[in-house]
């Protein structure tokens, strides 16, 4: 076989590698539109950013994650509220669970109310105004997630390794587990998991759960191979609502969470730093003093400093 034909098709082969990348591409941004995207206003004075909030390290990027048990756009307050923040400094993503009882001041003088409400007042944008205003954060954008979006998504990785403990198994019953051990539990089984604040420590031990879960589904991600991302995209996107475009999603995607190593979770108010209120119906967490909790807040997303609670 002469130069000629060997570079024929040497070229043939880049070709046909091209032609098959832009085709995953292609596959990949027509299943975007399956994602429910609204715009928001992004600007400073918009979402509640301070001047000192908009000069944070720019290398680490927060997002505000609502999880609802509803389809997203209801009117409903959030199940559960996380911050999460990719740390491009340290290559890390860390997610903070905000208590959803703990008891705020809402954005546009919506008064003192548990901060689970702002999103059921005012939607996203009053929540992300909420959560810049009262820790003084610079979140831009938010995902919100369904129940069903959750169960979608457990389910596409083949399920998550849980230990359930014995004073667990009666939210597991329900589900199909009737003793303690360790389960490979299904969505359905996930979500019951994650969902319940009557057992243990209360809605304490139900964030932690939600944290517990949110770390083996990050692990098991990274076993996937990467040609089961596309069913796992088209199982999950149709029940996912953001702000954010096509652009930055695919961008998160290909160029920054595949060299995210670890996930580290934290959840304020820490432990010492707030006392419990109670009026017919409603629990409250009441802040001892919500700018040391978002002092807190910003030594473990910006320092790398894991909050200590006080007892």
């Amino acid at each position: 076989m002469g130069k000629g034909s060997k570079k024929k098709i040497v070229i043939w082969i880049l070709g046909v590698i091209v032609i098959a990348i832009l085709a995953g591409f292609a596959y990949i941004y027509s299943q975007m539109n399956k994602i429910n995207t609204v715009e928001i206003q992004k600007g400073n004075d918009e979402l509640n950013i301070s001047n000192e909030a908009a000069e944070l390290d720019s290398s680490i990027t927060n997002i505000a994650f609502f999880g609802l048990s509803m389809n997203p756009g209801e009117d409903n307050s959030t199940d559960s509220i996380m911050i999460l923040s990719i740390d491009q400094k340290r290559n890390k993503l860390k997610v903070s669970s905000i208590m959803r009882d703990t008891y705020v001041d809402l954005a546009d003088g919506r008064g003192a109310n548990n901060i689970k409400n702002a999103y059921r007042f005012g939607g996203p944008t009053l929540a992300i105004k909420t959560l810049n205003s009262n820790y003084d954060l610079n979140i831009k954008n938010y995902v919100t997630v369904n129940d069903e979006g959750f169960d979608k998504l457990i389910d596409s990785i083949g399920g998550v390794e849980i230990d359930i403990k014995d004073y667990e198994v009666p939210i597991m019953r329900t589900v199909g587990i009737y003793s303690s051990g360790k389960y490979t539990l299904s969505g359905k089984q996930a979500l019951a998991y994650c969902r319940d604040r009557k057992l243990g420590n209360g809605d304490f031990e139900r964030t932690e759960r939600q944290r517990t879960v949110l770390t083996k589904v990050f692990e098991k991600m990274q076993t996937v191979q990467i040609t089961k991302y596309p069913a796992i995209i088209s199982d999950m996107l149709p029940y996912v609502e953001t702000s954010m475009n096509k652009g930055e999603i695919i961008s998160l995607a290909s160029t920054v969470f595949p060299k995210m190593k670890t996930l580290e979770p934290a959840r304020f108010p820490v432990d010492g730093y707030w006392f419990e209120d109670k009026k017919p119906g409603e629990y409250y967490y009441i802040v001892a003093n919500i700018k040391t909790t978002a002092y807190q807040m910003h030594r473990f997303i910006y320092d790398d400093s894991k909050p200590v609670g006080k007892y």
